[in-house]
Order: structure tokens, then C-alpha cells, then sequence
């Protein structure tokens, strides 16, 4: 923010003001030599009312403007573009200045979690090192009653920071809440096995949880080799390649296309967690990503509806817009 002090003692340029010396004199004690009012009032022998009538008629009169120079307001116009185009309940785009973008907005949705959580809400994950990255930038804070649950089953022998299960504890210890686990791989063999394992009563039970959150946080992948599948060793690079053939620009968990329709691929039917349709039945889902290859992957994601607010930098939220 800067403020001016103009010359002109009226809105219509007029000089000929006789509390104009005392206005200046006030107006520059107060915006900028950043004195209290309280401190004006004891410096000039007056009462406090009366500095802040002195400051509101420097205001009114154009002695003082005042104009916004922060980056936010270029970041506030991109939040409004997204929120329309895409109608989201909200956008929160970053700048990020000297760090990496997931180090940015990881940042930015941390801070958005601890602002609208409630006492006793359910906090669905789903898995990525991205998420990863939001759960570290967490400072702890005791939430009453909160519980964090996977979205989708967290077993595995690699990377074990970045599966879900990991990320739900991690998280519940940083809000001082319980936690769920999923005892089950993200994808299994078959889909006859997925059907058997998502009947258990526990892993049910569990997924029931993440049905009725109140919140869902959710990374977004991009189908490349060097995705979380293929990290944990869930996919191979080959099957990854098919997936690109068959139209798959993204994943929450479950594959879909530019358009935002889940894929008919052969793997979704393998993911042992809560189908993405469903997402639509948890009160507030957050996608969190940022990056120049995931602008098609945001985009088809938004055009689904899998998500109704997004945490994003700036120049993804400028791509995303400008091809949408």
C-alpha cells in the first residue's frame, strides 16, 4: 500500500483550507512516520477524536490517497477469474517468489485449512507429494475433535511419506485429532479383488468416514512415468503411456480426460478407495497444484467438478484461464 499526500487541500484543487496546515501535519505523523492516533493526539495537545476527524478529512478532502501495490491484487483478479469460469466456491492463487511453486502453495493451503476447520470435522486425503509437502508446512495446532481419513488405501513398500495413510496420521497429529487407516493397496490385481477388499467391514467402514467429510484435501496428478503411481510401484511406465493413449491428461486417485470424464481404463477398476464420482458428496474438496505440466490435468479436473476450491500460483491459475 502507498500513500500520497497531495497539494490540493479540497477535491476541487483548492488550497484555501484553514485546517490544511494542521491536516498535512496530521496526515504525515499518522501514514507516514506511523504514529498511533493516540500518539498524534498526545505530540499535537488534542484528543483523540479529534486526530481521527483530522485523518477521515485528510482522506475526503484528496489530501490523502491511498492506492494498493501489492502483487495480491494481481493474484485477488486471477482468484476472481477462476471462481467464475469454473464456479468455485474459492480460488486461492499465490505468487511464488524465491520458491518452488509446491513449496507456495503447500504454504498457502495449510493456512486455508487451519482457517476454515471446525471442531469434530472429518479431514479426507488422498496421497502425493504434494499433499506431503502441506502436511510439513502445517504448523500443529490443537483442533477439538478432528479426524483425518485416506481417500484411498495407503499400503506399500515404497515412498511410504507420500501414501495416504502416512499423510492422515501425519496430519492428525498436527491438529492434535485422531486418525483412520486404510489397510489395503491403492490398486490391486483386479477388479473382482478391488470389489472383495472395498466389502470388508473395516475398509467400509473407513471409506464411509471419507464419504461423510467435511473436508477433502486432494493432490493432482499428471499420468507421466514419473508419477506417485509409478513411484510406488503401483503402475508401470508402459501402462502409463496406454493411459495418455486413451485420452488421460490427470488423476485424483482415478483417471479422467481433458474433459473432466472419469476414463474408462481398465486400472480405475483396480483403485481400492473412494470412487471420484463420489467426491461431489463431501462438503469441501481442495485441489492442490501448481506447475506447468499440470495445466491440462487442473483443467479437466475443474471442468469434472471434482473439486470446488483450488490452490494454485499465479502463472498456473494464467494458463489455466488462458486455454479454458
Amino acid at each position: 500500500m502507498s500513500t500520497i499526500l497531495s497539494r490540493t487541500g479540497s477535491r476541487g484543487g483548492s488550497t484555501a483550507h484553514p485546517d490544511l496546515s494542521l491536516l498535512t501535519k496530521v496526515a504525515r505523523l499518522y501514514y507516514e512516520e506511523d504514529l498511533s492516533q493516540r500518539e498524534i493526539a498526545a505530540r499535537l495537545q488534542m484528543s483523540r477524536p479529534t486526530v481521527c476527524r483530522l485523518i477521515k478529512r485528510a482522506k475526503e478532502s484528496g489530501l490523502v490517497r491511498i492506492s494498493i501495490v501489492s502483487p495480491v491484487r494481481q493474484c485477488s483478479a486471477l482468484e476472481i477469474g477462476l471462481e467464475k469460469r469454473f464456479g468455485l466456491r474459492q480460488a486461492v492463487v499465490v505468487t511464488a517468489q524465491g520458491v518452488e511453486p509446491k513449496q507456495a502453495i503447500a504454504g498457502a493451503a495449510a493456512d486455508l485449512l487451519v482457517r476454515i476447520i471446525k471442531p469434530d470435522d472429518v479431514v479426507a486425503v488422498s496421497w502425493g507429494s504434494t499433499l506431503r509437502a502441506v502436511v510439513d508446512a502445517l504448523k500443529p495446532v490443537k483442533v477439538k475433535g478432528v479426524t483425518a481419513v485416506p481417500l484411498i488405501g495407503g499400503a506399500g513398500n515404497t515412498s511410504m511419506e507420500v501414501h495416504s495413510n502416512s499423510i492422515a496420521v501425519d496430519l492428525a497429529r498436527k491438529l492434535g485429532g485422531s486418525w483412520r487407516v486404510l489397510y489395503a493397496p491403492a490398486v490391486v490385481g483386479s477388479a473382482e479383488l478391488r470389489d472383495a477388499i472395498v466389502d470388508d467391514p473395516n475398509i467400509k467402514e473407513v471409506l464411509d468416514t471419507a464419504r461423510a467429510a467435511d473436508i477433502a484435501m486432494v493432490g493432482v496428478g499428471v499420468p507421466v512415468e514419473t508419477s506417485t503411481m509409478v513411484k510406488t510401484g503401483y503402475l508401470k511406465p508402459e501402462q502409463i503411456r496406454e493411459l495418455r493413449d486413451h485420452g488421460a491428461v490427470g488423476h485424483i486417485s482415478w483417471f479422467y480426460d481433458i474433459d473432466g470424464k472419469i476414463c474408462d481404463a481398465e486400472v480405475n477398476r483396480r483403485i481400492v478407495g473412494l470412487p471420484l464420482r463420489e467426491f461431489k458428496g463431501i462438503k469441501r474438496v481442495i485441489a492442490v497444484a501448481a506447475g506447468p505440466g499440470k495445466v491440462e490435468s487442473i483443467r479437466g479436473a475443474l471442468r469434472g467438478g471434482f473439486c470446488d476450491t483450488l490452490v494454485t500460483d499465479d502463472r498456473t491459475a494464467e494458463s489455466i484461464l488462458k486455454g479454458s
